[in-house]
């Protein structure tokens, strides 16, 4: 996938020190994929949950009622 947009944010030092502490801890290598991820989390967290209801509604949920 081409990434050819830029999103820019001002923040203070304290505030860049805290993100970059925050991508370290969580062991990212970049702060793009860092920043990237949690932007983008909730639409990752409703993919897996629509992932889930699907495989219920197919059948694929063993431990599931239908």
């Amino acid at each position: 996938m081409c990434r050819n947009r830029v999103v820019q944010v001002r923040l203070t030092e304290r505030q860049y020190d805290r993100v970059l502490l925050r991508k370290d801890h969580a062991g990212y290598k970049t702060l793009s994929q860092f920043v990237r991820d949690l932007m983008l989390k909730e639409d990752l967290v409703m993919l897996k949950l629509i992932q889930d209801i699907h495989k219920k509604v197919l059948g694929g949920d063993k431990n599931g009622k239908n």
